[in-house]
């Protein structure tokens, strides 16, 4: 992942490594009948004006497989070839976040999860 420009535009577009991590590892692929519960990536489903990447609650995950199909197909082809709403998936990783997120991440801290994804 490559940081944007300042820490603030960082916050805006990903809030927190924590976030980024509870997105690729704990939620699994968000694509209906999609069998792939690890290695997610982030994929942000709308840009944010003039090739800047959107705000983190437009973010949804997405296996290697999908991430590259969406990129590829387009998002509107990508939704409509998997029959689901891109936006309504978005609104569930940000309330799984909410929801789970804290815990989930507390734990892996607490038994070396975190500090291994980080370091690898």
């Amino acid at each position: 992942m490559r940081k944007p420009r300042s820490d603030k535009d960082w916050k805006r577009v990903y809030h927190s490594i924590e976030r980024v991590y509870f997105v690729s590892v704990a939620l699994g692929c968000c694509v209906p009948d999609c069998r792939d519960l690890h290695g997610c990536e982030g994929h942000h489903i709308i840009g944010g004006g003039m090739g800047r990447k959107s705000e983190y609650v437009n973010i949804i995950p997405l296996c290697l497989r999908h991430h590259r199909q969406i990129h590829g197909l387009g998002k509107q082809t990508f939704a409509e070839r998997h029959r689901f709403d891109l936006e309504r998936a978005a609104k569930r990783t940000q309330g799984q976040w909410e929801e789970h997120g804290e815990v989930y991440v507390s734990q892996a801290k607490d038994d070396g999860r975190f500090e291994e994804w980080l370091n690898r």
